[in-house]
């Protein structure tokens, strides 16, 4: 019986090797980064967490929606004879998204990179955390959380969900999705990864999950924070938790830390800081920026 249990882990772990490096192929890249302020990295390393920002109150102002809305129109165009079936079909997608409120860790593919850095890295005085992407899907394997690349679609009758919904508007069925409850889940999925294709030089990814599936995050809790003189909730995702007090896998899911171009933070004393809060790797992985940024 214990032999049979240990052949069934083994399975279980082959499985779970093959689907993260298929991933990986995906993606394209062994690392991604993490551009933030020095006081968010301060925070990130002294409680071991990091947050989940619901996607409402990004940069794009057409976040989620837009997607859905160029899907509609277009669809409306090619199918006007079943133009009350699309609205209502939207209609209750657009209920969802919502309702289910989406919230993303965002990340990007770009290293070192100006347009980030003065982003989303305090003008170029914080950091870049550099995610290593094998512990990320790791991690996130057995759960419900999207680990994917953002879409910029320029024409969204290149996507293959117009083409599937195009397909059962005219009767003929939601290939290559099994129905349209399938299909419709997808959707709302796509909308939490798609944004305008002005946003296309970020380059970004997500790790993102929905409100609803909190509760079966190990180690995520909702709450609220003051951020620039607004109220705004997040997800907290408590590493050590997640990663059941194994300091040393927190420590690896980190890579290295890149100091900003007009950051004046002493790299010798970010050493020790990451040193006394237990990232000792971390802490021999220090680099300072080469963007000319001024």
């Amino acid at each position: 019986m214990v032999r049979k249990i240990e052949l069934s882990k083994e399975r279980m772990d082959r499985v779970k090797n093959e689907e993260i490096e298929r991933r990986m192929e995906l993606i394209g890249t062994d690392t991604l980064y993490h551009y933030t302020s020095i006081d968010s990295l301060y925070h990130i390393i002294k409680n071991k967490e990091i947050w989940f920002t619901n996607t409402s109150v990004m940069n794009d102002k057409s976040e989620s929606i837009n997607f859905v809305s160029l899907l509609e129109k277009e669809l409306l165009n090619a199918c006007s004879k079943k133009a009350d079936d699309i609205a209502s079909f939207f209609n209750s997608i657009e209920q969802r998204i919502s309702t289910e409120a989406a919230y993303a860790f965002c990340l990007s593919c770009l290293k070192d990179d100006a347009s980030q850095w003065e982003r989303y890295a305090d003008y170029g005085k914080g950091a870049c955390i550099c995610i290593d992407v094998k512990k990320l899907l790791s991690v996130f394997y057995r759960y419900d959380v999207i680990c994917n690349k953002v879409f910029y679609d320029s024409d969204i009758k290149d996507n293959m969900l117009y083409f599937s919904l195009l397909s059962y508007f005219e009767g003929t069925g939601t290939y290559p999705y099994p129905d349209i409850s399938v299909l419709s889940n997808f959707i709302v999925f796509a909308s939490f990864v798609n944004k305008h294709n002005s946003f296309k030089t970020e380059s970004e990814f997500r790790v993102g999950t929905t409100i609803s599936d909190i509760e079966k995050i190990k180690g995520m809790t909702r709450d609220f924070v003051l951020s620039k003189g607004e109220i705004k909730n997040i997800l907290r995702l408590n590493l050590k938790k997640i990663f059941d007090n194994d300091i040393n896998q927190i420590d690896l899911l980190f890579s290295g830390v890149i100091i900003g171009p007009k950051s004046n933070q002493s790299k010798r004393i970010l050493s020790e800081y990451f040193s006394e809060n237990g990232f000792i790797n971390l802490s021999k992985a220090i680099t300072i920026s080469d963007c000319p940024l001024r």
